[in-house]
């Protein structure tokens, strides 16, 4: 006989009826092959005694399986497996000492997974992000009063069912339109805005609608690699640029276009990811020119924009786009909180059309709710208020962290103060590896995300981007304690 003892485990403390496990255990082994069809289950009595369960569960389990066709119960001879069950190929029994973990093979989808595992971020008592905002200071009371308000009022119940809002909630998006008018100075209609999921799905929506395959799109690099994976998903071709102080290489871009077409320019023009630089304003007309010139996109993903310190921030290129060459990409997630998943597009009218077209197999209608009462948020000012809070405090964390870089670590880095965005963009010296050094936080303690997500290992750069928004003053002071002692034992 089958070791029913170790084919049919039960947990005590799940929630979980001891029927129904008992159920699921026995359909996991004949759809696995171990229980063939024909066979003879062990009697109710005999079961319950291996199972240690009473025999009512016992019982109550056999019908359920009768009834769902599993098996049949034969009157004075016993119970069945359905021997009109397709055959399975039957696999060893797991021994009695072993515990029980399914291992699949999947030729099917051998050709599809291409990517590797994704490894779980290792726990730490301190943490640096690569520039993530605050949500202590965000307006979160003020969004769950909006929101409430939203649920428990008249236009609650509209949102709330399946409406077309596939562009996303009408009052967001002309708040939006009306905060980019006033912020950047881009006068559009709401035919030429669209609601996403945060700028990955709009830089998807972009790329999977522009591109063919093979298409050639331009990226800088080091770069953005997650925006970048969505040109490949598309079926796009990368070629890279350099990025230097001035921001991408705009005469490289020239360069490429007079040997060979290109569908694309993806670019952050203010506040690089990750090097924090932005484009100047010469590089900006020069690619705006190529554009017009050789007709290609230009994707501007301007992610940070209104965290700006030094000066008042260049306007974006879509902002002197005169030709309808720029889709402007842009996130309220970084505005307020991550995990809002809120993000915004604009360009032509007809491109739109054909991207809130593809949007609805993506997302057919949003979460219009929270998207009104985002769009409350606007219009009360509440975004407006947060803004110039946040601006203060980051300019404040972002003095406190160079200050400390410049007086304890100058002999072992280079650092330029980056007039704005939410992360500093430190380079180290060659006998500071920043792999060791990133080696030696994580025994400390602390986590540092790696440079794989702007760097790869075919062109490594001995840099780190370090985020400083997240972290109060006295968490800044803490976290560059494990740092500095980190980059100390690090040197060759």
């Amino acid at each position: 006989m089958l070791p029913y003892k170790t084919l049919i485990q039960i947990d005590r403390s799940a929630s979980t009826p001891l029927y129904v496990q008992i159920t699921s255990e026995v359909i996991r082994n004949i759809t696995a092959g171990i229980i063939s069809g024909g066979q003879k289950l062990p009697g109710t009595r005999k079961l319950s005694t291996l199972l240690d369960v009473h025999r009512k569960t016992v019982i109550t389990a056999y019908d359920e399986l009768e009834s769902r066709g599993w098996i049949d119960i034969k009157p004075n001879q016993g119970c069945f497996v359905n021997d009109k069950l397709p055959i399975v190929s039957p696999q060893a029994p797991l021994a009695e000492n072993q515990h029980k973990v399914a291992h699949f093979e999947v030729p099917l989808y051998k050709d599809v997974l291409v990517h590797p595992p994704q490894t779980a971020r290792p726990r730490a008592s301190l943490s640096i992000d690569d520039g993530s905002p605050d949500v202590r200071i965000a307006p979160l009371r003020t969004l769950s009063k909006h929101f409430s308000f939203v649920l428990n009022n008249g236009i609650g119940t509209s949102l709330m069912t399946y409406n077309q809002a596939y562009r996303g909630d009408l009052l967001l998006r002309k708040e939006v339109l009306r905060y980019l008018k006033e912020s950047r100075g881009m006068s559009l209609s709401l035919d030429n805005i669209l609601i996403t999921r945060g700028s990955l799905m709009a830089f998807y929506l972009v790329f999977k609608t522009l591109l063919k395959p093979g298409d050639s799109v331009v990226v800088g690099y080091p770069g953005f690699n997650e925006g970048q994976n969505t040109i490949r998903m598309a079926g796009g071709t990368l070629i890279r640029v350099p990025v230097d102080q001035d921001g991408m290489d705009v005469d490289a871009i020239e360069q490429i276009c007079n040997r060979k077409k290109i569908r694309a320019v993806f670019i952050i023009s203010h506040h690089h990811y990750p090097t924090t630089v932005s484009l100047s304003a010469s590089r900006r007309m020069h690619l705006l020119s190529l554009a017009k010139k050789h007709r290609f996109a230009i994707i501007e993903d301007d992610y940070d924009y209104d965290f700006h310190y030094s000066s008042s921030p260049l306007l974006p290129m879509a902002s002197i786009d005169h030709a309808g060459s720029v889709v402007y990409v842009g996130s309220l997630s970084k505005i307020i909180a991550p995990s809002l998943r809120l993000g915004f597009l604009t360009g032509p009218e007809n491109l739109i059309n054909e991207l809130a077209l593809l949007s609805q197999y993506i997302d057919s209608f949003g979460n219009t709710a929270l998207e009104r009462a985002i769009a409350l948020l606007f219009q009360e000012g509440d975004v407006s208020r947060h803004i110039r809070k946040a601006v203060r405090s980051y300019k404040q964390r972002r003095d406190l962290f160079c200050q400390l870089f410049h007086d304890r670590l100058s002999e072992a880095m280079e650092l330029t103060p980056p007039e704005g965005g939410m992360a500093l963009w430190v380079t180290f010296k060659e006998n500071y590896p920043v792999n060791e050094i990133i080696s030696q936080a994580r025994k400390k303690g602390l986590h540092i995300p790696p440079p794989s997500s702007y760097c790869d290992e075919e062109s490594p750069m001995n840099a780190l981007r370090l985020g400083f928004a997240s972290l109060d003053t006295g968490e800044i002071q803490k976290v560059f304690e494990v740092l500095e002692g980190s980059v100390r034992a690090s040197r060759r």
